[in-house]
């Protein structure tokens, strides 16, 4: 048999019934014909459907869009006149079609009708203030109401009449009023809900109590009297006010009770989205949009100019009631007025400290993002099942909706690009800080180590950092040059400049590892520092490096031993210093071992080389007396071998390594009447005494500790000119601050962590003005940036490249013409271009490896002449391949892991090789492993107690003038 439809009187009436909120679809219940679908969706989004007010703020009616609730048109013209409603949001009863209305007055401003204890809305009344009633065709009077506070009995009608009270009815506990269950939250916010008035800070219950407080306090200025539509409100009795939750109390001492009442006006709903830009509505999700619209605009639309707080944070989640969790109101976000995403991400990565990286930094922060959406995940699937239990006594299917999906964060290279420009807007802030440092004992040092990570157009074209420190350990300027000797002479002219220009005086000693002294008797440093008359001195430290050249192994087991004692063999203690450190360690001894005295021998094996150098001043013994000990070292220990007779000096080598440094001796005794040693702070304490805490300004020991660090500056294992640049000039500015610090003794100091040249300086110009100090003392302004090449600029202007960001542009290159020419023993034509080629490598300059842009061109070009069969590369195999486990960064990986008892057997071995060099050093006279000087060495500096002013043009920051507040000066 054929299924048929419903008809459509059916579904009409079903339409009625559900606009009049008598009817609920169940699921499966809807109508599947696309016509009733659409009338369906046309109630949905009708003003008055789950409305419990029919008119707006003005008094107009609220017209229906889909003509089935009771105020549509059809009902009108059969003259049913629903008033608003009641204040606990139960309808009034249904009226006739003669045209009865509850309690309206007549045109002549007739008493109303008596009201009921609910105190019901009153109906909207016309511009002379009181609304006529609408009359039959019979004329008939209003019905009055009864005062027993029940609803009007039922009256004759056409077909309408009072439904009995059902279930989707609940009674209020503040007010004892039976009110919709949609309209309920409403029905709260209306008339239970503490308000206060913004212009007079009056206190008043419900946005209805605040309406009625505007109306009657403060007027509207924008409408006119008689534009403005006037509302008579119902009189209340006391009685009926105390019985009932009060729509508006007003808190004010002195201020004279006046007889309130609840007005059915609500203000028009204002479309916060629409306010903002359509930019933010499409990175902004859907429910933070109207709270954010609601921060940074009023109701009228326009922009606010005065904020309190830069962050807002959004609203929290309801708990759920009747209807199912919105996941919405879950997943907002914070939000902070100028780009929080782009502002954390630049502070995380400027540390230039190991492993910090734009991927870590985008790993990291994808992980607290993913862990703070499964925690708002939970919150709402929390409150979904707790209205799934409630949903189970009623027996209602809901369906929930999926919560938003995680919102992926840009990739790395966004977080790079972010760091980049950060730091380009900075770049004379950063050189400034650079170009602004001196000193009075500079230090001159190159590695190697950082120029394996240049890729792109600077790969394999600079052999050496060159870093130039002072005796503080800061960095007056680090280049990457392509050749340590004559490629430094425009750097150290530069610093030359540097001092000129601010006043400085010439540094007492310079410091290198290289070329301190000369057969002509002028040293190269000294030409490229002209016109200085500086002292020269080798570091110690490559100095005894080159001793190990005369060595058969560094694996020998009396390698450390000849270390040691050639140092002892250079160097003298001070003796007042050993002996307070000397008693600073036995009295620690004694309360570690319960008051036994420990012998000379004890206290001296206790003390580590790291404290003799933390407490202890040390100088140079001289020439005479250390080529006399370093040669009676190597008298005593030339013969001795290991205990399989390998010996530990090589004879040959040593011999001639020993003739060649005799000559460096001079260089490497400490000039005279320099202070070399710094005291530090207050001192230590070590048992009962209190050691000086000393630093010494010797060597270029603390270059050696910068490379390290100076290596970590650049992320990662390659890195292209613009980055490698951009990371060494933040990396060495906020190394010098970092230092600067440290070479102030202040006891006021700020102790925070600020790197920003202009933030600070805008701190202390503020604070000397307001507060007559500085509130950052041991911050000093920087000079305006020299034009001294920095960093990867310096290697640029070697090789004859441009500029930093300048692309290099290759014009096309055509070969000539292959003419006749000799043929090589393989019979291939083109001897010629070949050797023209090889005669043009050899006369270049080899002291320079970098090449000009021109001589790249010609290169190419000689090379474009070449048979192909001279273009292709030369193959060779491989007759062994070592193999290795990859490791990350494309390093070989050792083999790891531990046996048991493998660490029993490190230390078995440590105590048998110090057994074995026991057993080898019997017999053998070596010096003093702590000589003490005889005569006192000279008092160490302190630090200063103030930032030391330079001379040279401070930079100056541009700060906008604040004008809030001051009155405007008409011209």
């Amino acid at each position: 048999m054929t299924k048929t439809g419903k008809p459509d009187s059916y579904w009409h009436d079903i339409m009625l019934k559900y606009a009049q909120g008598t009817y609920h679809f169940t699921t499966g219940k809807k109508p599947g014909a696309k016509k009733w679908k659409d009338v369906l969706e046309k109630i949905n989004n009708c003003q008055l459907h789950r409305q419990t007010r029919v008119y707006d703020i003005f008094g107009k009616r609220i017209p229906c869009k889909c003509g089935y609730h009771k105020q549509s048109a059809e009902q009108t013209a059969l003259g049913v006149q629903a008033g608003p409603l009641s204040s606990a949001g139960s309808r009034p009863a249904p009226q006739s079609s003669v045209g009865f209305s509850l309690a309206p007055q007549s045109s002549a401003g007739s008493r109303p009708a008596p009201q009921s204890s609910a105190v019901s809305r009153p109906a909207p009344q016309s511009s002379a203030g009181s609304r006529p009633a609408p009359q039959s065709s019979a004329g008939s009077s209003p019905a009055p109401q009864s005062s027993a506070g029940s609803s009007p009995a039922p009256q004759s009608s056409v077909g309408f009449s009072l439904a009995p009270q059902s279930s989707s009815l609940i009674k209020c506990s503040l007010c004892n009023e039976d009110v919709d269950v949609e309209g309920f939250t409403e029905h709260l916010s209306d008339y239970h809900v503490q308000e206060t008035c913004d212009q007079c800070c009056a206190t008043v219950w419900g946005a209805v109590g605040l309406l009625h407080h505007i109306e009657y306090h403060h007027p509207l200025t924008s409408l006119s009297g008689q534009d403005r539509p006037s509302v008579d409100p119902p009189a209340v009795s006391p009685t009926t006010l105390t019985a009932q939750s009060p729509a508006y109390t007003e808190e004010q001492q002195g201020a004279s009770q006046t007889t309130l009442h609840s007005p059915s006006l609500r203000p028009p709903e204002v479309n916060w989205v629409s306010f903002l830009p359509k930019q933010f509505c499409r990175v902004i999700k859907p429910a933070d949009q109207k709270w954010i619209a609601q921060c940074l605009y009023d109701s009228t639309g326009r922009l606010k100019q005065q904020f309190s707080q830069n962050w807002f944070h959004p609203p929290s989640a309801s708990k759920p009631t009747t209807s199912p969790p919105d996941p919405g109101s879950y997943f907002r976000q914070r939000m902070f007025l100028w780009a929080p995403m782009r502002m954390k991400c630049v502070t995380l990565l400027k540390p230039r400290t190991a492993g910090n990286s734009s991927s870590y930094l985008q790993q990291a922060l994808e992980e607290i993002h993913s862990e703070e959406w499964a925690r708002w995940t939970v919150d709402y699937l929390t409150d979904c099942e707790l209205h799934k239990k409630r949903c189970a006594l009623t027996q209602l299917e809901v369906v929930y909706e999926q919560p938003p999906p995680f919102c992926t964060l840009p990739l790395a290279q966004w977080f790079e690009t972010a760091h980049a420009n950060e730091i380009l807007s900075h770049l004379d802030e950063l050189k400034g800080v650079i170009t602004s440092t001196y000193g009075s004992i500079l230090k001159l040092d190159s590695t190697k180590k950082i120029t394996k990570k240049l890729a792109g157009g600077i790969a394999d074209t600079a052999t050496w950092m060159t870093n130039l420190g002072n005796e503080f350990g800061q960095v007056l300027n680090c280049v990457l040059t392509t050749g340590e000797g004559a490629g430094l002479d425009d750097l150290c002219q530069g610093i030359v400049k540097r001092y000129k220009d601010a006043g400085e005086p010439e540094p007492a000693v310079i410091y290198v590892d290289r070329d301190c002294c000369s057969e002509t008797g002028v040293t190269p440093v000294l030409s490229w520092f002209r016109p200085w008359k500086v002292t020269v001195r080798l570091d110690i430290f490559h100095f005894m490096r080159r001793f190990t050249a005369g060595l058969t192994t560094e694996h020998h087991p009396l390698y450390g031993t000849f270390c040691s004692k050639l140092s002892s063999c250079i160097f003298k203690w001070d003796k007042d210093d050993i002996s307070c450190l000397k008693e600073a360690k036995k009295t620690m001894l004694l309360k570690k071992h319960g008051g036994h005295v420990p012998t000379e021998a004890q206290i001296l094996s206790s003390i580590t080389s790291s404290e003799l150098a933390k407490h202890c001043r040390r100088r140079t013994r001289g020439v005479k007396e250390t080529h006399a000990l370093i040669q009676g070292l190597l008298d005593s220990m030339w013969e001795l071998t290991d205990t399989t007779g390998l010996r530990l000096i090589n004879p040959e080598s040593m011999t001639h390594v020993w003739e060649v440094q005799q000559k460096h001796l001079p260089c490497i005794q400490d000039p005279p009447d320099v202070q070399l040693y710094t005291k530090l702070g207050s001192g230590l304490q070590k048992g009962d005494k209190v050691l000086d805490v000393l630093r010494c300004g010797r060597g270029s020991s603390s270059l050696e500790s910068f490379h390290r660090h100076q290596c970590t500056f650049i992320p990662g294992w390659r890195c292209n000119a613009l980055h490698t640049q951009m990371y060494t000039l933040e990396g060495v500015s906020r190394w010098n601050i970092n230092r600067a610090h440290q070479a102030v003794d202040m006891s006021g100091t700020s102790h925070s962590k600020i790197y920003d040249v202009r933030l600070m300086s805008h701190v202390n110009v503020l604070s000397k003005r307001v507060l007559g100090n500085t509130l950052l003392p041991e911050f000093m302004p920087p000079g305006k940036p020299t034009n001294e090449r920095i960093a990867v600029e310096y290697l640029l202007a070697q090789s004859d490249r441009g500029d930093l960001l300048s692309p290099m542009e290759h014009s096309e290159i055509t070969p000539p013409e292959m003419q006749d020419s000799r043929c090589d023993s393989r019979g291939v034509p083109g001897w010629e271009a070949v050797d023209n080629l090889a005669g043009y490598l050899v006369s270049l300059n080899r002291t320079i490896i970098a090449l000009s842009t021109n001589e790249i061109a010609e290169i190419l070009r000689l090379y474009s002449c070449l048979h192909a069969i001279d273009q292709s590369p030369s193959k060779y195999s491989l007759k062994c391949k070592k193999n290795v486990l990859p490791g990350p960064w494309r390093a070989s990986r050792k083999r790891s892991g531990s046996a048991p008892g493998q660490q029993a057997a490190e230390r078995l071995l440590e105590r048998q090789k110090r057994t074995d060099r026991d057993t080898l050093l019997q017999g053998v006279e070596l010096p003093q492993q702590v000589g003490l000087a005889n005569e006192p060495l000279p008092m160490p500096k302190v630090l200063p107690s103030a930032p030391v002013e330079h001379r040279h043009v401070p930079i100056e920051f541009q700060e906008p003038e604040n004008h809030e507040g001051e009155a405007v000066i008409w011209q």
